[in-house]
């Protein structure tokens, strides 16, 4: 007869566990829908993203230590990941840049990290939290669609510019929001630009919304619904990189999904339906490929690749440290070491070294992309090209080390997840 241990578990002690992992969860879908919703964090004077993200660090540490299969790897990152980008706050002190920009930009750098180790350890005490947690990714971001069109009706209706009322929102939270009216760029044109932090996330909610449509419970009238939101989202955002990135998750979604093919017409029909009969959209469509447009979007940046290459090549190993800039191309007086150009600004900011250690540390957290099982290898492949085309992005955007970037790894990371379970369930056409 065999014997074994039966480990007693208290009532009181599995209450308090349940209770925990309640309670981090709730906490970090909180924080998650703040970075997605709030331009910054200062409301009514208050950081309200710092006073979310203390107490949920603290249980997520919490969680990690009361792990019982190996804390130690994720808590030695913890502490030695910092420690390690640390030293770049001080080479930039020799060449008397402020040690203040310095702090802000390793801040930048930790929040987004830390974004990231909260999604690891929300996952690790149950994997099925990665449909919740994309779940309510697709919502928020939905809603965030739902409220440009708001705001562009409304505008229209009251005539009044929708500059105006994104410069309100702005001043209200200390930023200067992405928005013109498009008139002023071409008389004959209808609408407004409106971007939103939220509009980085656009490209992997049309790819997850497509490519895990039964597995998120979503019905087709649901999915095409919110196709049509992120795609009306990103045509008023007026970026040529989100207009190409949204347009390479689509196409991937539907490569890798079953049975949705019908969804792609319709959604190209009700495009093209909307170019036609809506003057705005079509406005928009025209004038964003007008050649003195481009020119003078592109402009800006071939100023400051020059600028930078100059300032990466006198510290190409290295770098100067976080906060410098080249001092001959400041795109901001408030924080002079942002750029459009941001891959290029981190080479000359931390060098070769700093970047290459966060591309390290990028494979080992998208490591489920790289586990090159029989199943699902053309999803973990379309993941792979979304992934790398974000990254590229950050050639031309400010979108790497951001709160608002932690999301979009953490939606990354979860996809990929998610791609290594056997039965992954794919849209089909039951």
């Amino acid at each position: 007869m065999a014997t074994g241990t039966v480990h007693f578990v208290p009532p009181l002690e599995e209450h308090r566990s349940m209770s925990s992992a309640r309670l981090d969860a709730w906490l970090f879908s909180f924080y998650t829908i703040l970075l997605i919703v709030l331009p910054t964090g200062n409301f009514f004077g208050l950081n309200v993203k710092m006073v979310a993200f203390v107490p949920l660090f603290f249980v997520m540490l919490f969680r990690a230590i009361g792990k019982r299969t190996n804390p130690y790897w994720m808590l030695s990152c913890l502490v030695g990941v910092p420690l390690y980008f640390c030293y770049w706050v001080f080479p930039g002190q020799t060449g008397q840049y402020d040690l203040s920009l310095a702090f802000a930009q390793y801040r930048n750098l930790l929040i987004t990290l830390a974004g990231c180790w909260f999604a690891l350890v929300y996952i690790s005490e149950d994997r099925t939290r990665s449909l919740s947690f994309i779940r309510l990714v697709l919502w928020v971001v939905a809603a965030m669609s739902v409220l440009k069109v708001l705001v562009t009706v409304y505008c229209l209706m009251r005539g009044i510019p929708v500059s105006t009322i994104m410069n309100g929102i702005g001043n209200f939270f200390g930023i200067k929001l992405m928005s013109f009216e498009l008139d002023e760029a071409d008389p004959d044109a209808v609408g407004s630009r409106i971007m939103f932090t939220s509009d980085l996330l656009l490209a992997p909610c049309c790819f997850a919304a497509i490519a895990m449509r039964r597995r998120l419970g979503f019905g087709r009238l649901t999915m095409f619904t919110l196709l049509l939101l992120y795609v009306v989202s990103v045509i008023f955002g007026f970026s040529r990189f989100h207009w190409a990135f949204c347009g390479l998750a689509i196409v991937l979604g539907f490569a890798v999904a079953k049975g949705e093919k019908w969804i792609l017409l319709l959604l190209v029909a009700a495009v093209v339906l909307s170019a036609l009969f809506i003057p705005a959209i079509s406005g928009i469509l025209a004038l964003r490929f007008a050649s003195n447009l481009v020119s003078d979007s592109d402009a800006p940046r071939h100023v400051q690749i020059a600028a930078l290459s100059r300032f990466f090549w006198n510290a190409p190993l290295l770098g100067h440290g976080w906060g410098t800039y080249a001092r001959d191309c400041i795109r901001s007086t408030d924080f002079p070491y942002s750029y459009e150009v941001e891959l290029l600004a981190l080479l000359g900011q931390i060098g070769i070294v700093g970047v290459l250690s966060l591309f390290l540390l990028a494979g080992r957290y998208f490591k489920s992309l790289f586990q090159w099982r029989k199943n699902n290898v053309i999803f973990r492949m379309a993941m792979l090209a979304l992934l790398t085309t974000f990254i590229v992005g950050g050639t031309t955007n400010p979108m790497l080390l951001t709160s608002i970037s932690s999301v979009s790894y953490a939606l990354f990371l979860m996809l990929g997840d998610l791609s290594t379970e056997p039965a992954l369930q794919l849209s089909s056409k039951s």
